[in-house]
């Protein structure tokens, strides 16, 4: 029979190495407990993993879809505010325009009425979300709208004052604008006038906004306008209508030519109003949309949710017994341990 040398150095190495493993196997146990999933998910998971991997791209691409209807949610509803203040104001100044037609107030309330109204356009119309401005279209960068009262002279303003010279050799201030005849004002109105409002003259003199609208990806395979630009006619009309009645020299005109501005105005603002709503209800439909497939959307990271944690998850309660039955191991690893480091010859001498 032969025997093999054993020495103490041997034993105490042995029980070193299984003690590293069983404290590695702890931290493993540790980790997965405080996190709720399976430490290495190759090794536990197999030929499952493929399948984790998957369930978790499309999870990140749900999620990213729901912060983005998030954003664009944000960004329809500070439009609607801004084209229901709008509508407000173009309602309110076509009030007040009749009540000066008619008498019960005076033309210098009306002009100060628009100049207002001028700059509360200026205010809406250049409305932003996040840093980024909601009619300019593709363009958030710039805003849409220049204030038509600005110093020194917007673009707009200088357009207007360039055009009533041409028709009428005089300014708005000057005191021969008491002798244009209606219907000279009336085609300057539908001329010159109207062509600084329209889809040709309106971006020239008035507006930086695109005419192309952002598109936002609401669902997967699914991409819609959310927004509408500074271009449209409603805001066109509207424009055109305040700067009737604040820069077309209302107070010194004769009362026929006069009535001609007020017509025109109050026109121009009935549509202004008409098509505000138009395009509010346009967004509404766009807001049920992003809000439908957000909710979609949501429902869809909650399944992917719990098909990821029934493939990833640690049990709690296996990972709390593991964590136990290797604290108990590593103790009594310790004590034979230390039992064999007191082992020696002298000892027995």
């Amino acid at each position: 029979m032969k025997t093999s040398f054993i020495s103490t150095s041997a034993l105490f190495d042995s029980g070193r190495l299984a003690l590293m493993r069983m404290q590695q196997n702890l931290a493993t146990a540790q980790s997965e407990l405080s996190s709720g999933r399976h430490a290495d998910q190759g090794v536990t998971l197999g030929h499952n993993l493929a399948r984790t991997v998957s369930l978790r791209s499309d999870h990140s691409r749900l999620s990213a879809i729901v912060d983005t209807n998030n954003l664009v949610a944000a960004r329809l509803e500070t439009s609607q505010n801004a084209m229901a203040g709008m509508q407000s104001l173009a309602e309110d100044f076509m009030a007040t325009v009749i009540s000066a037609r008619d008498g019960d107030i005076t033309v210098d309330i009306a002009v100060q009425a628009a100049r207002s109204a001028l700059a509360q356009l200026s205010s809406h119309l250049n409305a932003t979300q996040n840093g980024e401005y909601m009619f300019a279209g593709i363009n958030t960068a710039q805003a849409p709208f220049e204030d038509y009262l600005a110093t020194p002279p917007a673009a707009g303003k200088l357009a207007v004052d360039g055009a009533f010279f041409g028709a009428f050799g005089i300014s708005q201030s000057d005191p021969g604008v008491a002798a244009i005849a209606p219907g000279d004002m009336q085609t300057f109105l539908d001329g010159n006038y109207a062509t600084l409002f329209d889809p040709a003259g309106w971006p020239v003199n008035f507006s930086n906004a695109s005419d192309q609208n952002l598109e936002s990806r609401i669902a997967v395979g699914t991409q819609v306008e959310t927004g509408t630009n500074g271009n449209e006619e409603a805001f066109r009309d509207l424009t055109r209508a305040l700067v009737m009645v604040a820069d077309l020299g209302a107070a010194g005109l004769n009362k026929a030519a006069r009535h001609v501005v007020f017509d025109g105005a109050i026109a121009a603002s009935g549509r202004a109003t008409s098509e505000i709503i138009s395009l509010r209800a346009n967004m509404g439909l766009t807001q049920e949309r992003v809000q439908r497939a957000n909710d979609a959307a949501q429902l869809q990271v909650f399944h992917l949710n719990e098909q990821v944690a029934s493939l990833e998850a640690a049990d709690p309660f296996e990972t709390a017994t593991r964590i136990n039955r290797l604290i108990s191991q590593i103790e009594v690893s310790y004590a034979l341990t230390s039992r064999i480091s007191q082992l020696s010859l002298a000892n027995r001498i």
